[in-house]
């Protein structure tokens, strides 16, 4: 059996972000080439709640894609994926939720969820709130979502204030070559800029010092985000014994 999807992983900054509760996991849910899981969580509010629904919600969701990626499934690669991902948001949510309740607490236990999942050629990000997620193909930088800066009237949209949860979803196929930023935090429309030049003079992707280029888009915030690179190709070769 042949798989040619090379995956090479790189992360950098958001100390400041993980003193105040803020988690990420990175893993190979089915321990196989090509597949990769990332997986940012922040509460909703600086408390001790808070920081358990972050803890809960990264948690429950790694569980969730894990079972989910390790079942055979009738879907294309990039549904299956997507499916995946979408249950996994579902049950952190609903724990993180029901736990609240449990404590008297609900409404007031939240936290936001970001996911980058790679499989089988496929990739799928989703997240509840924030988070930026770009894609760098043939040296021109694109946005997985479109930011509509909410209003701060609106209710937030965090995993386990409520029984259920609006996850934005993108997906598409994965070409050798591709590579992956992924920010803990929504960038400003300044900040995409700035991505933008630092990809075409080289601070940021290929070759670039990932350090390096984090510190330089980030000069002026206190709050820095982790930064996840994740670099597919070029293309590798993998065997496996077929019985």
């Amino acid at each position: 059996m042949l798989s040619l999807t090379k995956i090479d992983c790189a992360v950098t900054g958001g100390s400041s972000l993980l003193a105040k509760g803020e988690l990420y996991s990175i893993f190979n849910p089915i321990r196989e080439p090509g597949c990769v899981v990332a997986v940012f969580s922040a509460p909703a509010r600086e408390t001790v709640s808070g920081t358990i629904a972050s803890k809960l919600a990264l948690d429950h969701f790694t569980s969730a894609i894990t079972e989910a990626l390790s079942k055979p499934s009738a879907y294309d690669p990039e549904s299956r994926v997507v499916s995946a991902m979408e249950f996994a948001f579902k049950e952190a949510n609903r724990n993180v939720y029901e736990f609240g309740h449990q404590l008297a607490a609900g409404g007031r236990m939240g936290t936001s969820l970001m996911a980058v999942v790679v499989e089988r050629g496929v990739i799928a990000i989703g997240k509840t709130d924030t988070g930026s997620v770009y894609i760098i193909r043939n040296g021109e930088v694109v946005p997985f979502f479109i930011e509509s800066y909410r209003d701060a009237s609106a209710p937030p949209n965090h995993v386990g204030l409520n029984s259920l949860v609006n996850v934005e979803v993108s997906s598409l196929p994965l070409q050798s070559g591709d590579e992956i930023l992924a920010f803990s935090k929504t960038l400003s429309v300044d900040e995409e800029m700035k991505l933008v030049d630092s990809v075409q003079i080289g601070l940021i992707g290929g070759d670039g010092g990932l350090a390096l280029g984090h510190d330089h888009l980030f000069v002026d915030r206190k709050d820095n985000p982790v930064l996840l690179s994740i670099a597919v190709g070029p293309e590798g070769i993998y065997l496996a014994e077929v019985a």
